[in-house]
């Protein structure tokens, strides 16, 4: 099982949602809903990814990461795409003020968001 363009042109479209339309980004979840195990892949099939993309679909990635994993209750803990998302966004240091992890704080039931260690 591999991550797929639909994956992250999903979770993109729901991140931006997030802000402009809640309604739209929870019908877009039901696209995702069996592919729990995007969650659980490899860092390394998350950074190749993340790498393609500029620095406002990578943010809008997480937040979608981030949603996704708490509506839909998936499994994911230290190794959750959030993770290896938002390592990529500090890589590029898009989060000097610390006002993304500060979001995925206020919006994940797992602790182990945004560090991968539990805070």
């Amino acid at each position: 099982m591999n991550l797929e363009k639909r994956h992250i042109d999903t979770l993109i479209t729901i991140g931006i949602n997030l802000e402009s339309n809640l309604e739209l980004a929870k019908q877009n979840l039901n696209k995702l809903i069996n592919d729990d195990y995007i969650n659980r892949l490899h860092w390394k099939d998350w950074d190749k990814e993340c790498d393609n993309l500029k620095d406002e679909e990578l943010i809008n990635l997480l937040k979608g990461a981030v949603f996704i994993e708490r509506e839909l209750n998936w499994l994911g803990g230290s190794v959750a795409a959030g993770v290896w998302i938002y390592r990529n966004i500090r890589k590029r240091n898009l989060d000097k003020d610390n006002k993304i992890a500060d979001w995925i704080i206020k919006n994940t039931k797992n602790d182990y968001l945004p560090f991968g260690s539990l805070r």
